[in-house]
């Protein structure tokens, strides 16, 4: 279950997902047929096309995607003589970049084989009584099932040949399902246990994707903007129990953690950025103003920055474990995967930054790497179409309640 138009390579048919290992039509290979759908960019692309053609494969001219490069490479190592299994794990140990890769082939019927690594994508897997579906966001799987593992393809261990990072899934549809049918490992083949602990369980339901009588989410997501901000002050922004009657605002330790708290009160906190991209990025800009206006502090220094130009440019001046202690980074995003804001999330962690987020999706890829969370319109509101105007401002409400 996923949804993608071509980062790389011309917005065609012909680069339309899966992409298969065929050189031209519809004709059969001797290496059977192998399928792909990629989340992410093989960012060595130019450099692997230019060897398989060098090899006498040709590439249809009008397939620019990088996602060809995948089913080639997969291929390559079964003429090798590898099996399947092996042929998948070696090929994608060959792909830079962040990346979230699923396959199946006739090669293996009833199996479906998944490979992540990095932090930009997600690959969720929803677990049924007896079956299987991964999906890109826990809302592909939410009307079947609300169970579901996630792949971790950040997490850097110590394997057979030194260290490794990125995890592959093979589910065998034919098994009876849960942990049984998973057969998990880190990219050099090192195996991963999967334990119960493991499994997690989404607040999110097929209520929160339904268009609710719109022809079209466009129109349904553009229409919701009130409640949205609604639903965002709503249980945040409370009248005091002092019998004044001032309103003020509350936020759970979730959202704002008692360390974090600590930290502000004893002034380790002297620099907050808001960083995001595109329509979040423009918000940023917003909080940061609204956090100025309030705080009226010149010691403390807030800024707002595109999350790219943090991480690119402003890191340099940061190096080391504990250059950035005396930082907060709040992220906004929509959809909480964005490539950008997450990797920088990563790189002022590793700094030891302070990390806020605030954003639209329980269960969201940030949720799970920043110390405090505030959900827009409760972290339930789903965009389907992006239109992002409720998500703005909403982005904008949540900024002021922090400030």
């Amino acid at each position: 279950s996923h949804t993608r138009w071509a980062s790389v390579g011309a917005i065609t048919e012909a680069n339309c997902h899966p992409v298969d290992n065929r050189s031209t039509g519809n004709r059969p290979t001797k290496d059977g047929i192998i399928h792909i759908c990629l989340n992410g960019d093989i960012d060595n692309y130019t450099v692997l096309r230019t060897k398989i053609e060098k090899s006498g494969y040709r590439i249809p001219p009008d397939v620019t995607t990088d996602t060809k490069i995948i089913p080639l490479q997969i291929q390559n190592y079964l003429q090798k003589g590898h099996e399947i299994e092996e042929a998948f794990r070696m090929a994608v140990n060959n792909f830079e970049g962040s990346h979230a890769i699923s396959m199946h082939t006739n090669l293996a019927p009833g199996k479906i084989f998944l490979a992540q690594k990095g932090s930009g994508q997600a690959i969720f897997i929803g677990l049924g009584e007896n079956y299987y579906m991964p999906a890109s966001e826990v809302y592909g799987f939410v009307e079947e099932t609300p169970i579901y593992l996630k792949m971790d393809g950040e997490k850097a261990v110590t394997g057979r040949n030194g260290k490794t990072q990125g995890q592959i899934f093979i589910l065998n549809q034919k098994s009876i399902g849960g942990l049984d049918g998973i057969k998990a490992m880190f990219y050099d083949g090192t195996p991963v246990k999967l334990e119960e602990a493991d499994k997690k369980q989404t607040d999110i339901t097929s209520r929160d994707i339904d268009r609710l009588g719109y022809p079209h989410y466009f129109l349904k997501e553009i229409s919701e903007a009130p409640v949205s901000v609604e639903r965002t002050l709503q249980n945040r922004w409370k009248i005091k129990e002092d019998g004044n009657k001032l309103k003020a605002v509350t936020l759970d330790v979730k959202a704002f953690p008692k360390y974090l708290k600590t930290a502000f009160v004893e002034n380790q906190i002297q620099r907050i950025y808001f960083v995001g991209q595109g329509t979040a990025g423009v918000a940023a800009q917003v909080c940061a103003d609204i956090l100025n206006y309030y705080m009226d502090n010149p010691v403390l220094h807030i800024n707002a920055l595109k999350a790219s130009e943090l991480s690119g440019f402003k890191l340099g001046e940061h190096d080391g474990r504990s250059k950035m202690a005396d930082t907060l980074v709040v992220a906004i995003s929509q959809s909480g995967a964005t490539t950008d804001t997450n990797r920088t999330i990563d790189m002022v962690r590793e700094r030891g930054a302070y990390t806020m987020a605030i954003v639209n999706r329980r269960d969201s890829d940030i949720t799970f790497k920043v110390d405090g969370v505030i959900y827009t319109s409760s972290g339930r509101d789903i965009e389907m179409s992006v239109a992002s105007t409720k998500a703005f401002y909403s982005q904008i409400v949540a900024g002021a309640i922090l400030s």
